[in-house]
């Protein structure tokens, strides 16, 4: 993902659910001990919500998996953990600092080009002073061209005002609605 002055290092002051424990793990050592994803990888993403609705971004046209829309997230360094992960990828995609990391909301598997990766979505909790002011997000434009705020009723129906909602997959929008049951 991104790096770069844009936003110069990712927060490392947050809260995480001790239930999440488990995923306090190094990327490294969770591929030691889950060798059929070593040759793809492990990917986190962030479920952000405000006012009842979560935040969506919308892949740039010219990249992979152009257009879609999906919560922010990347693929995990070997040497950080899957819980640093989905904070840096955050960080990285939005420009916005999360706070806390609350709960798992989806686990999955997939094949990309062959190999088997990893999916962890999180609800996050993004500092308060970020939100409700859009020009906070900042996107890098060679990855994403949009977001929006859906509610659960637009991401059900897969359109949110005149934007169709095309999904990376069934299961992360599972994760995004059980987001929203639970929060």
């Amino acid at each position: 993902m991104a790096t770069g002055s844009r936003h110069p290092s990712p927060p490392s002051s947050y809260v995480t659910n001790p239930a999440l424990k488990s995923y306090d793990i190094s990327v490294a050592d969770y591929l030691s001990q889950n060798p059929c994803y070593r040759h793809g990888g492990i990917f986190s993403a962030a479920v952000i919500i405000y006012q009842g609705r979560v935040l969506l971004i919308q892949r740039a046209s010219d990249d992979e998996f152009p257009d879609i829309w999906e919560v922010p997230g990347g693929t995990a360094s070997q040497d950080e953990t899957i819980i640093d992960c989905v904070v840096r990828e955050l960080w990285e995609e939005t420009g916005l600092r999360a706070s806390a990391v609350e709960r798992l909301t989806g686990e999955y598997e997939c094949e990309i080009n062959l190999t088997k990766w990893k999916i962890f979505i999180f609800l996050v909790v993004v500092d308060n002073d970020q939100m409700g002011d859009s020009d906070k997000i900042v996107l890098d434009p060679q990855e994403h061209q949009a977001f929006l705020w859906a509610t659960r009723q637009e991401i059900e129906d897969n359109r949110c005002g005149e934007a169709q909602l095309g999904w990376f997959s069934l299961e992360q929008k599972g994760a995004i609605l059980t987001a929203l049951r639970v929060y």
